[in-house]
């Protein structure tokens, strides 16, 4: 089983989710599944290095820096995705997104310091 991650993008002129979402290409989404993997994956350590912070829901925590490059699937894989229009996966579900997802899996271990979730 996989876990996903969605990053979401504004479009430019818009300043808040809310307002785009009035927009039917309002945002973009790009979307990545995570596979269990035996082996640590270190470009995901600052992010899930800021998850452990996260104690209960609606907790918030900040990440510093991080390059979206190192949170994409390996170049020679970028052109394997679907693209399709459709809606948000929260309440309201506006239907207001452009959706990426990419076909390959990214692996991450469970034993990384800050994950506390489970693979299905």
């Amino acid at each position: 089983m996989v876990t996903p991650m969605h990053i979401v993008h504004i479009k430019k002129g818009y300043s808040s989710v809310s307002e785009a979402t009035k927009d039917q290409s309002g945002l973009a989404v790009l979307g990545m599944l995570y596979q269990e993997s035996p082996n640590r994956n270190r470009k995901y350590d600052s992010i899930i290095n800021a998850l452990s912070s996260i104690k209960y829901p609606g907790n918030k925590t900040t990440v510093g820096p991080v390059s979206l490059d190192s949170l994409l699937p390996p170049h020679c894989e970028l052109k394997k995705y679907f693209r399709y229009n459709g809606s948000l996966t929260t309440p309201n579900c506006s239907e207001s997104v452009i959706w990426t997802v990419f076909e390959n899996t990214t692996k991450l271990s469970k034993q990384q310091p800050g994950i506390h979730y489970s693979f299905p």
